[in-house]
């Protein structure tokens, strides 16, 4: 419950972010038509379909499952995951590291050096490998396309966090602020200032229009 708190949360702040639809949109996109007819995972009458039939799920999170060392790692989860009869994985589809980095540029989806954004392609193609092969285990994945989790404690070692406090465990929201406006390093600053949420969006262009049509796609995480 506290999860789908949380996201339900995440999607109301984001309307700051995303253009508010029109109500002609909003009727194209819950009005079914041929392509969700054709194995992909559908809202219609409250409740989610595939090929016009209800699909009841039971899930699990794998946040790191684009982060291993090697794609065996990634397809020996899947198989798990699908031994146990879970239907849906939700897992990270971001990681910005910051200046020259030496990590494999499989386990990263953009850089950083110097304010200047970079998305990379070697990242995305790792998440292109785990659709793939949730795909072929009849599986589902969530895809998170930032991060809001502020992990690092305050310096006085309390573990109250302050609102506004940064932090930049495996980027995300925070990244975006500092890389952006290091001047004024509010984590609020996600939502309402133009360029940072315009970096966003700019990360939006780089990975949405790649995987958009993949079957295996459940939902995007804002």
């Amino acid at each position: 419950m506290r999860a789908a708190s949380l996201f339900a949360a995440g999607l109301l702040a984001l309307s700051n972010v995303v253009a508010t639809p029109s109500a002609r949109d909003v009727e194209q996109r819950t009005t079914p038509n041929k392509r969700w007819n054709d194995g992909f995972v559908h809202a219609e009458g409250g409740k989610f379909k595939i090929n016009d039939k209800d699909f009841f799920f039971t899930g699990t999170t794998a946040y790191w499952l684009t982060q291993v060392q090697v794609n065996e790692d990634i397809t020996t989860t899947l198989n798990d995951v699908a031994a146990d009869d879970f239907k849906v994985v939700r897992m990270w589809g971001f990681r910005e590291v910051v200046g020259e980095t030496k990590d494999d540029p499989a386990t990263f989806t953009q850089q950083w050096v110097n304010g200047e954004q970079k998305c990379n392609q070697a990242g995305i193609d790792r998440i292109k490998f785990a659709l793939d092969e949730a795909e072929k285990r009849n599986l589902f994945i969530q895809l998170v396309l930032t991060n809001n989790w502020a992990a690092d404690f305050p310096a006085d070692g309390q573990g109250n966090q302050q609102p506004g406090y940064l932090s930049n465990s495996y980027g995300g929201i925070d990244t975006y602020v500092k890389q952006i406006n290091p001047e004024h390093c509010d984590h609020d600053l996600f939502y309402t200032d133009d360029a940072v949420k315009a970096a966003f969006k700019n990360w939006l262009s780089c990975i949405v229009p790649q995987l958009a049509n993949h079957k295996a796609l459940f939902a995007w995480e804002l």
